[in-house]
């Protein structure tokens, strides 16, 4: 839902982008209630900052920045785990290894 909010806030659909964003927020505060593992201060501070990304990206000039800023904190979030995985599957899949 962010990477869908990006691109729509930098084609100029501002409407669509808040829409979208408003929704990854949802989204996200779900996720973060059923995650057992994220404290409860987590979930607030996760909140706080995509509501206030959501409410930049409702201004115009400043959309396709805040929405940047929030995708590029969910790759920071999410990179490690692909690049584990990635790492395993190549580490179990090389030519050699036994």
């Amino acid at each position: 839902m962010d990477i869908a909010s990006a691109v729509t806030a930098f084609v100029g659909g501002n409407f669509a982008s808040v829409a979208t964003s408003g929704a990854s927020t949802g989204m996200d505060l779900a996720a973060d209630l059923s995650d057992k593992s994220v404290p409860l201060s987590t979930t607030l501070e996760n909140l706080g900052t995509n509501v206030a990304l959501t409410g930049l990206s409702a201004i115009p000039v400043l959309g396709g920045t805040a929405k940047a800023a929030q995708v590029g904190i969910k790759l920071a979030k999410f990179a490690p785990k692909v690049i584990a995985a990635y790492s395993a599957y190549k580490f179990f899949n090389e030519p050699g290894v036994s």
